[in-house]
């Protein structure tokens, strides 16, 4: 590369000196053609070219090929002034505006791309989800089935249970019964012994009192009562009541009679003529009149521990 001197004449200078040098080494040249704008270019034989600017303050360049090398000379102007931050942001902002629409439009797509997808997606998954929930309405179903058929056709857990808590009291209530059947049976059987224990012990004393009886004045005729009164249940107790009432009365003499009164017999019984509803011999049988009495004291008294207490109380019954 020729690097050239700084002219300071001007263009005329620069032409001058351009074509001096190409006169010297190829000969004569071409005249220097004034370009526009004030950048003036010259086209040498061997393809030189220079290139100046019309400013003469300004520094003339040339550059080419060696000396002697059959090349092209040109002129090259300085770098133009780097552009201002506010030129710089028109021309963004201009590319900007014009690549806008290619991007609104590219967006556009990419939203409608997304929206087909989550409404296909929306639309996979909420068959999903239907179909599961078909699958459990459908599982339920069968299982509540089931169980129906189950709880119909075997006992459950809890039906075994209480079956069983049934079976339980009633088996407990069998033996309670039974326990107090056989108690009853005992109580009673012990009543009875008792009461047979208390019949030959009445029994015993009965024969022994109707052998004082028959040791005793009238005891025949006590005797006769004694077994009366056995007759109709009254224990001994009654007989001794009634054996205190006819003592104070005709003391068993069947042939007694009151001079004042005219009652007659054992029992005293006024008029004696009434006692002939027992019998015709009521004058001289003690069985008719001992029966007689015996009558009429259990129709106006009770027995004879009642018609011995009146008799207490009023001398007479």
């Amino acid at each position: 590369m020729i690097a050239a001197a700084a002219l300071h004449g001007g263009a005329g200078t620069a032409q001058a000196l351009i074509a001096g040098d190409a006169e010297a080494v190829n000969g004569p040249a071409e005249p220097l053609i004034p370009g526009r704008g004030g950048l003036a270019a010259a086209t040498l034989p061997y393809g030189a070219a220079v290139k100046a600017h019309a400013d003469p303050g300004r520094a003339l360049e040339l550059t080419g090929p060696p000396i002697g090398m059959r090349a092209g000379l040109r002129l090259r102007p300085e770098k133009a002034p780097a552009a201002t931050p506010r030129a710089g942001r028109t021309a963004r902002t201009t590319a900007t505006a014009r690549t806008a629409p290619t991007r609104t439009g590219t967006t556009r797509a990419r939203t409608a791309k997304i929206a087909r997808a989550a409404t296909t997606t929306n639309a996979a998954r909420t068959a999903r989800v239907t179909e599961a929930m078909r699958t459990a309405q459908a599982w339920t179903a069968a299982h509540t089935a089931r169980a129906s058929k189950a709880a119909h056709t075997t006992p459950t857990a809890t039906t075994v249970h209480l079956a069983r808590i049934a079976r339980t009291v009633r088996t407990a209530n069998a033996a309670k019964s039974a326990r107090t059947a056989r108690t009853a049976r005992t109580v009673r059987s012990l009543r009875a012994l008792r009461a047979q224990r208390a019949a030959r012990i009445a029994r015993a004393a009965a024969r022994r009192h109707v052998r004082r009886l028959a040791r005793a004045p009238q005891g025949r005729n006590k005797v006769i009562a004694y077994r009366l009164v056995a007759q109709r249940d009254w224990p001994l107790a009654q007989f001794r009541c009634l054996d205190s009432l006819w003592t104070r009365e005709s003391g068993w003499n069947h042939r007694a009679q009151n001079p004042s009164s005219g009652a007659y017999g054992i029992p005293q019984a006024l008029p004696g003529n009434k006692m002939v509803g027992v019998g015709q011999d009521w004058r001289v049988n003690p069985i008719t009149q001992i029966r007689w009495g015996l009558k009429y004291i259990k129709g106006r008294y009770g027995n004879p521990c009642g018609a011995w207490g009146h008799f207490r109380s009023h001398n007479w019954y």
